[in-house]
């Protein structure tokens, strides 16, 4: 039987998960309803809009690097990657630096924070008593 610790930790892991790409996802989706609006509204673009672009800007600088680990070297323009981001509406010139720098970062990401909990003095603890 499982004791009630760690089904507290379960329980907030899933709500943790849940919120997190909750947040993702309306995040994703309320900037697709901005740029369709500011796209009917003319020429004429917002402050937030500007922002919004500079930020991302930013991010594509930071991740440049980091794509350039992952980027395919040959045949990028006939890459079944290049189009399946087409597909999902990522058409823009900064989508492929944003996927590989994302993937490349979370393929480093992930196991850092794996091994980190698998050696935590409390994962060793229920190692040892399952």
């Amino acid at each position: 039987m499982m004791d009630t610790q760690i089904i507290l930790i379960l329980v907030s892991v899933f709500i943790a998960v849940a919120a997190i790409t909750g947040g993702i996802v309306w995040w994703l989706f309320t900037d697709r309803i901005r740029r369709r609006v500011a796209d009917v509204q003319g020429p004429s673009k917002s402050s937030a809009i500007d922002v919004e672009s500079q930020w991302m800007m930013h991010v594509v600088r930071i991740s440049r690097p980091l794509a350039k680990l992952s980027f395919p070297s040959e045949n990028w323009v006939n890459s079944p990657i290049r189009h399946r981001l087409t597909h999902a509406g990522w058409r823009g010139r900064a989508a492929p630096t944003l996927f590989f720098g994302s993937k490349t970062l979370l393929a480093i990401v992930f196991p850092l924070i794996f091994f980190s909990l698998a050696a935590s003095p409390f994962f060793l603890k229920m190692r040892r008593r399952y």
